[in-house]
This record gives C-alpha cells, sequence and structure tokens, in this order.
C-alpha cells in the first residue's frame, strides 16, 4: 500500500546526512522543538492598562474625542486640518450605548448634545475596537477590513476626522517619548 503525501508528513524523514526529523525533534543533537506561545487574544488594552473595564474604555474614548476637538480648534495644524472640514454634524459611535456627536461650523469643531441628522457617521463595532483605532494599535484601514469601522456619509468628513485623531495620537506619543 503506497502512503499519500499528507500521511508522508507525519511520518518521520530522514535528510541527506542521514539524521532522522520528526515533528517533535528538529535533529538528534537539538532536541525538541520550542514552540511560542499564544498571545492572549485582545490584549491590546490588558498588555498597556492592566485589566480595564467597559466604563474606563468608554471614559477613555471621549476623553480622546473631545482632545482631539479641542485640538482641532487651537492648534495650528488641527486648524488647517479642520478648515477643510464641511459644516454639519458627524456622528461617532461605539457599540450600542456610546454616541459622541460633533458639530462642525465654519471649521470650528464642538461636541454637540443632539445627535440626530448628521452628514457623517463613524460606528465601531465596540468600544474596544475604537479605543484600538484611536489609540493607534489597530489602523483604521484593518478595522475597516475585520469590520469593526463602519463610515457612512460624507467621506471628506470622516477623512478629516481620522486625519485629526491621527494628530492627536502622534501628539501624545511625542510627549509621552519627551
Amino acid at each position: 500500500m503506497e502512503t499519500s503525501p499528507r500521511d508522508k508528513i507525519h511520518l518521520k524523514k530522514q535528510t541527506e546526512s542521514g539524521i532522522l526529523i520528526n515533528k517533535k525533534t528538529r535533529n538528534n543533537k537539538e532536541g525538541p522543538v520550542r514552540r511560542r506561545k499564544k498571545r492572549p487574544r485582545g490584549g491590546h488594552l490588558t498588555r498597556k492598562y492592566g485589566k480595564v473595564s467597559r466604563m474606563d474604555v468608554r471614559d477613555r474614548i471621549r476623553e480622546r474625542i473631545a482632545k482631539t476637538v479641542e485640538t482641532a480648534n487651537t492648534d495650528p495644524e488641527g486648524k488647517k486640518i479642520a478648515a477643510k472640514f464641511a459644516d454639519g454634524k458627524l456622528v461617532v459611535k461605539a457599540g450600542e450605548d456610546l454616541v459622541i456627536p460633533i458639530l462642525v461650523r465654519g471649521g470650528t469643531l464642538t461636541l454637540a448634545d443632539d445627535p440626530s441628522h448628521p452628514k457623517a457617521v463613524c460606528r465601531f463595532s465596540d468600544a474596544g475596537a475604537a479605543w484600538a483605532v484611536l489609540s493607534g494599535s489597530l489602523s483604521p484601514y484593518a478595522a475597516t477590513v475585520h469590520r469593526q469601522l463602519d463610515q457612512q456619509g460624507l467621506s471628506p468628513m470622516n477623512e478629516t476626522f481620522e486625519k485629526l485623531w491621527t494628530l492627536v495620537r502622534k501628539r501624545d506619543s511625542d510627549l509621552r517619548e519627551v
């Protein structure tokens, strides 16, 4: 009976030098193969902040969005980016609970109370995904591909807001390095 290619993988093989190799040993001299430990899933929050509760993440998201609005109104580079915004309302949603409306008038951003009638919506699947994107551990492109980020409405508003939160993230990382 002939063995299939799949079975040959599991059988011991003999190399050109005559040393036997199998799944458990590289060769007779080196001993067993060491395997890397698997990283815990969703560990970007755990590694950075220890155990993080949902409320902590939501508060951090609110702070980061407020800092983004402040940077757009006070920072020279932030003002240049904010000048490209169309007048209207942008809503950031993280999961079902967290809704942050931002009003744009004449290149000035303010946090609004009413999320109705937005021109653009930046919707994250949950608070963990929102924090991962806002903190930089997950790129917006990767989040979109994995359906953790959904941007609807006017694309220029979403893209400009993405540039603003990237600027805030860069400024935060520059302050930590100093």
